[in-house]
């Protein structure tokens, strides 16, 4: 990078490069518990129905995660916390031991650059308390609880 005098007001903006391919390359399905199996999701505008599964994270993470794609050749369409209780989507008031100390989070692409995830649900990040970075996932995230962080 080369030095310059400002002799006015300047306004500089950052671009980031795309994280490395290792974070996409560091994938762990062990660290993932299935909850649903038969995960159905209907986006609401388009009527499409997308079948996958609903993962919760079970290992302890420090620093960067990603989430995979497929579990046992299953998509991954929903993701949520492990202390979501799922029948009256209530949230325990004790901080998820596995997420306190993520990060990052980045989600595992297809042969397409795509990803699987179209749901995020109550609370899935609310313990993410260093959380840095978020990738979002636009060509595919259809809903993103307004309480998931």
């Amino acid at each position: 990078m080369s030095s310059f005098n400002i002799i006015s007001d300047t306004i500089f903006y950052a671009v980031w490069n795309r994280n490395p391919a290792l974070v996409y390359d560091n994938v762990h399905p062990e660290w993932f518990r299935i909850t649903n199996a038969n995960e159905v999701y209907i986006d609401e505008r388009s009527g499409i129905s997308y079948t996958g599964c609903e993962v919760e994270l079970i290992k302890n993470i420090n620093g960067k995660l990603t989430v995979p794609a497929t579990i046992n050749n299953i998509p991954v369409i929903s993701l949520r916390s492990s202390r979501t209780d799922k029948i009256n989507n209530s949230y325990s008031s004790s901080v998820d031991p596995c997420l306190e100390n993520v990060t990052h989070i980045f989600f595992a692409k297809n042969n397409d650059n795509t990803t699987n995830i179209k749901k995020i649900a109550i609370n899935t990040f609310r313990s993410c308390t260093k959380l840095a970075y978020f990738e979002f996932t636009a060509n595919s995230l259809e809903y993103l609880d307004e309480r998931a962080f």
